[in-house]
């Protein structure tokens, strides 16, 4: 009669440490990627880019876990939080090339916005 209680708490733990590993994989996996395509553009140390993964991941996990919550100063905190991080990782010349690539990364989601709400990008419109 008590191995039922042991197996179903048992159970339910690994069920949420499963559920917490693959969100933490998914924040991983995607600072992973963007440290990568950092280091495309400016030849990082492997000591910088584990540092710049750690901050991405917890960046990436913080907007996970407040995705819900409608409140852009919350989200503004968390970006700026990143960059300060990031700036004490990279020298000034990076971090200019960080926000270069930023704002790359912003124009990329407005456009897909744009075209997801079924609007075009001027270059795509034909003048008569």
């Amino acid at each position: 009669m008590r191995i039922l209680p042991i197996a179903t708490t048992s159970i339910m733990l690994l069920l949420s440490i499963q559920t917490f590993s693959q969100n933490n994989f998914d924040s991983y996996k995607m600072a992973e990627k963007t440290v990568q395509e950092l280091n495309d553009r400016m030849l990082l140390t492997s000591q910088k880019k584990d540092s710049l993964i750690l901050i991405f991941n917890k960046y990436y996990s913080d907007k996970h876990l407040n995705r819900s919550k409608d409140n852009e100063k919350f989200a503004k905190a968390i970006e700026q939080n990143r960059d300060m991080s990031v700036k004490q990782v990279l020298s000034p010349f990076s971090y200019q090339e960080y926000l270069r690539y930023l704002e790359e990364q912003k124009s990329k989601v407005k456009t897909k916005d744009r075209v997801r709400h079924g609007e075009r990008e001027a270059t795509d419109l034909i003048d008569f």
